[in-house]
């Protein structure tokens, strides 16, 4: 709809007057107003790309050392570098020395700096009334664990060599000697006592007192390379193991296994609950269940008198009780056995093998043999001979070769007998 000319008067609908509105475009003047409100010019109108790209090239705030923001002051690179750790409130650090670490005091709520020393120096576990300390070189171990300061002192004299770590752990309750581990590497736990090299104690009343001697449980190992476990478990001999209640390994190389059982002999394994002193106690011999007891035989003859064969090998003697290297019969009891004996001779190869089964019982310090005994015997020579007799109150095996040259005699009496 064109506009009317100026001056002519023509009325107009709603609907006109929107559409020459619509048709219609404004040019204003930089100065103009509207509304009493000036129009800005073209040069200040910014279209909204231009902000954003005006925005974002201004990412960047540069302040100088000083500045501040929101009344806090702005720290220059230079001002940080500055900053030591002793400056942070909750660090004490004092004038640290040459590889001291940071340790937290509970006490003032700060890290303080302290000399590493391992780790161990002046350090305390505390468990209610009794602690462990630890306290190095106190002794001349290289780390010794000690029940608490007093022991640490006590025990300073002991000595013990460097290079040494022993270990004790547990309060004593008497004497300090109850409860000590002064040998190079050993370790006593419970009140007990590891007193030489490599030894170790564990339990109420336990010993370790020989060269790597262990003793478990209220047990005494007290002879070098002796094992000793259980109650009261005793082990005096050499590379010895008792292992039971009660159980003795007094020998060298003696095994005693089970309640009361005792090895007492050289070479003797003992398993199971037996006596101490009415058994054939035979060295190289084992006994099982005290019903059931082997011996080892060794015999050499050099010629064709007669030999006893023992269980070492060595000559009997009746007085030889000490060793029992010969079979030696409780009184009042009776025994059944079983002899496998084999020999040669060095120079011929001759050779033989001898079975015999027989009885004997012991009457009032006397042995004899029950009946006849039973031989099977397979000779190359049947001027060989062996045989199984009682002297005194022990069980004797003779051997007899002939005179062609040293013989050897290897084997093995099994007995049988009561309880």
């Amino acid at each position: 709809m064109p506009l009317r000319s100026p001056g002519t008067t023509v009325a107009r609908t709603d609907a006109e007057i929107v559409e020459a509105v619509e048709d219609s475009a404004v040019a204003l003047a930089a100065g103009s107003t509207v509304g009493g409100t000036a129009i800005a010019s073209t040069d200040d109108v910014r279209t909204d790309a231009e902000i954003v790209a005006a925005v974002e090239a201004s990412a960047t705030l540069d302040l100088d050392a000083g500045a501040t923001i929101g009344g806090s002051g702005i720290v220059s690179d230079a001002d940080l570098a500055l900053v030591a750790l002793d400056d942070l409130a909750d660090v004490s650090a004092g004038s640290p020395t040459d590889q001291d670490v940071l340790t937290w005091d509970d006490g003032t709520s700060t890290w303080v700096a302290q000399a590493a020393g391992g780790g161990l120096t002046g350090i305390s576990i505390l468990s209610g009334s009794d602690y462990v300390g630890f306290t190095p070189n106190t002794n001349g171990h290289d780390l010794l664990l000690e029940p608490n300061d007093l022991g640490a002192l006590r025990r300073s004299t002991l000595g013990g060599l460097r290079g040494n770590v022993a270990v004790c752990l547990s309060r004593p309750t008497g004497p300090f000697y109850d409860q000590i581990a002064s040998g190079i590497a050993s370790i006593a736990i419970g009140k007990a006592k590891a007193s030489h090299l490599s030894s170790i104690a564990i339990g109420q009343d336990a010993v370790g007192t020989a060269n790597y001697a262990i003793g478990l449980g209220t047990a005494s190992a007290i002879a070098t390379n002796a094992i000793a476990i259980g109650r009261i478990a005793y082990a005096s001999g050499t590379e010895s193991i008792a292992i039971g209640d009660d159980a003795h390994a007094e020998a060298v190389d003696a095994i005693a296994i089970g309640t009361d059982a005792k090895a007492t002999r050289t070479s003797s394994i003992v398993l199971s609950a037996t006596g101490a002193d009415s058994k054939p106690l035979t060295r190289d011999s084992t006994r099982i269940n005290g019903l059931y007891h082997v011996v080892n035989l060794k015999a050499s003859s050099a010629d064709a008198t007669p030999v006893e064969a023992t269980s070492n090998g060595a000559a009997a003697s009746t007085t030889d009780n000490a060793a029992r290297n010969m079979v030696v019969l409780a009184d009042d009891k009776v025994i059944g056995f079983t002899l496998c004996m084999t020999a040669i001779q060095a120079t011929t190869n001759d050779a033989a093998m001898y079975e015999i089964v027989g009885a004997a019982k012991c009457i009032a310090g006397t042995a004899s043999i029950i009946g006849t005994n039973t031989t099977v015997a397979k000779e190359d020579d049947a001027g060989w001979d062996c045989t199984v007799t009682c002297t005194s109150n022990r069980l004797v095996v003779t051997c007899t070769a002939d005179a062609g040259g040293a013989s050897t005699w290897r084997g093995t009496l099994t007995l049988t007998y009561e309880d």
